[in-house]
C-alpha cells in the first residue's frame, strides 16, 4: 500500500515513508525486553538513547486529535520535537507527521539554538504566522518568555519563509485552521537497528497540557507502560528476535492518549493493560 497524498513527498529529500508497527511492555518485562535487544541488535543505532520532547499542535477544534478519536485513515500530527527533557534552548526539529494506516510520512526542519525563540514565538512555525506570541506555560518555563514586539515577528517570518519554500509543511496545516500548542510529551527512548528495521523503545511517557489545551483535570500524565515500535520498509510487521514475538501489538498514540487522560479519563489507560 502507498500513501496517497497530494503532495510530491519522493521528490522532497526531507520525506520518507516507512511502515510503522506499536507493541506493549508491561513493567514486568520491561528490562528483560530492553537487555534482550541490547544483546540482539547487529547495527547500534548512531543515538542509541536519550530523551524526546515534542510539543503537538492543534487547531481550535482539535481536528487533528478528532482524527485520532473518530479512526480517520489519514491522520496528521504537527510537533516540535526537542532531544532534550529540560533544556530546550539547543534547537530542535518541526515535523509534520501523516499516517495511513500503517504507512507513514514524515516531514522534517531542523532549526538552530539561536533560531528557538524564532519557533516557539509563532502559533505554529509552518504557516505565515500571527504578530503575536503564544508565550504558553511550556514556553516560559522551558525556554523564557518570548518578547512580542514587531521586529521579533519579522524576524520570525523571516525564519518561516526560509525553510517552507523546500517543504510542504505550509500547505499540510492549511485545513487545520490556526494551529496552536496542545500538549507537551516526554519520553526516554532506546533506539536500536537490526538490519533494515529500526527499533524503538519509549519509556517513562508523560503528559503536560500545553496553552490551548482546555477543559483539563490534570496538569500531568504518566503512560504505565512503556511502547516498543517497529519502523520498516516492509508492509508486513517483523519483530526479528524470539523474544520479542509475543509482546501484544496496539494501536496507541502518545498526542492522543495524553490529550484524552489530562481531560480527566481515569480509566483510559486501563483497556491496554
Amino acid at each position: 500500500m502507498k500513501l496517497e497524498s497530494n503532495h510530491q513527498k519522493k521528490s522532497d529529500a526531507r520525506s520518507f515513508e516507512y511502515y510503522e508497527y506499536k507493541y506493549l511492555v508491561d513493567d514486568i518485562n520491561l528490562n528483560s525486553v530492553l537487555e534482550y535487544l541490547r544483546s540482539s541488535s547487529y547495527n547500534i543505532d548512531p543515538y542509541p538513547e536519550g530523551w524526546v520532547s515534542s510539543l503537538y499542535y492543534d487547531s481550535f477544534d482539535q481536528k487533528a486529535f478528532y482524527e485520532c478519536e473518530d479512526g480517520d485513515n489519514l491522520k496528521r500530527k504537527f510537533r516540535i520535537r526537542f532531544y532534550s527533557d529540560t533544556d530546550f534552548s539547543n534547537g530542535g526539529e518541526i515535523q509534520v507527521k501523516e499516517k495511513q494506516l500503517s504507512a507513514v510520512y514524515k516531514y522534517k526542519s531542523k532549526f538552530k539554538p539561536q533560531e528557538v525563540s524564532d519557533v516557539l514565538s509563532l502559533p505554529w512555525p509552518g504557516r505565515h504566522p500571527a504578530k503575536q506570541s503564544f508565550a504558553s506555560d511550556v514556553d516560559k518555563k522551558k525556554v523564557g518568555t518570548v518578547q512580542s514586539t514587531s521586529s521579533a515577528s519579522e524576524d520570525a517570518e523571516d525564519f518561516c519563509s526560509n525553510y517552507i519554500e523546500s517543504m510542504p509543511i505550509r500547505s499540510l496545516a492549511a485545513n487545520y485552521l490556526q494551529l496552536e500548542p496542545l500538549i507537551l510529551v516526554k519520553y526516554y527512548r532506546y533506539r536500536f537497528r537490526v538490519f533494515d528495521v529500526r527499533i524503538t523503545l519509549d519509556t517513562q511517557i508523560s503528559f503536560e497540557p500545553g496553552s490551548s489545551l482546555r477543559g483539563t483535570r490534570r496538569n500531568f500524565g504518566r503512560v504505565p507502560f512503556s511502547i516498543l515500535e517497529v519502523k520498516t520498509e516492509s508492509e508486513r510487521p517483523f519483530l526479528p528476535t524470539n523474544k520479542l514475538i509475543d509482546l501484544p501489538q496496539l494501536s496507541f498514540s502518545k498526542f492522543y492518549s495524553g490529550v484524552q487522560y489530562l481531560k480527566g479519563e481515569d480509566e483510559f489507560f486501563n483497556k491496554y493493560l
